[in-house]
């Protein structure tokens, strides 16, 4: 999706990988992206820190249909294998990290 690969090693899942995530009850945040998104570029390196500082698996998907969003970025929180919050739009880290925080993210 990006002229330059990612720096950190966040991985990109398929929808199956999705749904495998909530068949077998994981935590993760999963951050769909697509291409030519601007806001989804520069949330790159906010989505790089949260993977650095919580121990919950970040992903990346790329926007195909067949999760339902509104926009991208779009930052999916699933806790046990349930979406618990699915937050849409560019934010800093100091927002999103709050959220994380308040949703009981490690």
């Amino acid at each position: 999706i990006y002229k330059e690969e990612p720096t950190s090693d966040i991985e990109y899942i398929t929808y199956t990988d999705y749904v495998n995530l909530q068949k077998n009850y994981k935590d993760a945040i999963v951050v769909v992206v697509h291409e030519g998104c601007v806001y989804c570029e520069k949330y790159e390196s906010v989505v790089e820190e949260i993977a650095d500082e919580y121990t919950t698996p970040v992903y990346y998907y790329e926007y195909d249909g067949n999760i339902k969003v509104t926009g991208t970025p779009t930052t999916i929180v699933i806790k046990n294998g349930y979406v618990v919050d699915s937050i849409v739009g560019y934010m800093t880290y100091s927002v999103i990290s709050e959220k994380l925080d308040d949703l009981g993210v490690k």
